[in-house]
């Protein structure tokens, strides 16, 4: 089989010197050679592409295309309909899944209709300084790029680009599912790593266990069920409530970092279950009894 992986942010020939160093930048490397490694492994041959250009070429050359892209401007939307043009198969979320978990404002008024829990949202434009502690992030943006606390005397004049979001304390984790005909099957949860006033993503440890564990998984599983079109790995971050109450923040309807700690836990090879469940196919899940702790740039630490 020739697979193509396509990491955009590695791919574009228009970055500057200083967003090598960027975590967007590094993320994707990681995640692409991660993924590459686990190809390799299964004997496939693998193509990347080092110049966005290059994208259509590989796609017609390739038997299946996997996207990594960031969600913003609607570039993994974009990146996947010509790859679902030209490439036998694609594995990737459908049209509508990529749409809506990468509007975050849809994905909160979806989320409110399914009766989904999750922290109250406000648009930019309709956005009220009010008492109570409040985050802002942009309405499309990956990772945790431009988000921040939003002062009750905030200055900035916010727009319908902008989202503002109650502020929910508790512990940040998430959880991975491989997705397919067949169903929605939860991974691992795990503990996010994040840097308390910026936000910056500094990695994960997993699997989370006992009753956070549980908890995360079951709020992850009620978001994901919600949303039609769903393929391939997919990660859903959560916050569990210091007041017992959990929510879900968002759907990453791609891979994501997390595949460093998952590749490293699992006892079988990664990829050969992606592809089996895309394929409607029986897998079995087997992990590693230790626990795990990965940074952005790949490094893994066993604990216990």
């Amino acid at each position: 089989m020739k697979v193509f992986v396509y990491e955009h942010i590695t791919a574009s020939i228009s970055f500057q010197p200083n967003q090598a160093e960027s975590s967007l930048y590094r993320e994707g490397m990681i995640m692409r050679d991660t993924l590459v490694g686990l190809i390799q492994q299964l004997g496939y041959t693998v193509r990347i592409a080092y110049h966005s250009e290059d994208f259509l070429t590989a796609c017609q050359w390739a038997d299946l295309t996997l996207v990594i892209a960031p969600e913003t401007d609607g570039i993994l939307g974009n990146f996947c309909e010509t790859a679902r043009q030209h490439c036998p198969i694609l594995l990737n979320c459908g049209a509508t899944a990529i749409s809506l978990s990468t509007d975050k404002w849809a994905m909160y008024q979806h989320w409110l209709h399914q009766q989904v829990p999750t922290p109250r949202t406000w648009l930019g434009s309709q956005w009220q300084p009010q008492p109570g502690t409040f985050i802002h992030k942009p309405r499309d943006g990956a990772g945790s790029q431009d988000t921040f606390l939003v002062g009750t005397e905030q200055e900035k004049q916010f727009t319908s680009a902008d989202l503002i979001q109650e502020f929910h304390p508790g512990v940040p984790a998430s959880v991975t599912f491989l997705a397919g005909p067949s169903g929605k099957f939860a991974l691992l949860a795990g503990k996010q790593l994040i840097e308390p006033e910026t936000f910056a993503y500094l990695g994960g440890e997993m699997p989370l266990g006992g009753k956070l564990g549980e908890r995360a998984t079951k709020i992850a599983q009620r978001a994901i069920e919600s949303v039609p079109g769903l393929l391939g790995l997919i990660g859903v971050d959560v916050i569990l409530g210091e007041d017992g109450e959990d929510v879900v923040i968002e759907i990453n309807p791609r891979l994501t970092t997390s595949i460093v700690g998952l590749a490293a836990l699992s006892e079988t090879n990664l990829f050969a279950q992606i592809l089996a469940v895309a394929r409607g196919q029986d897998t079995q899940f087997s992990w590693k009894s230790q626990k795990l702790r990965f940074s952005p740039t790949g490094k893994c630490e066993f604990f216990i």
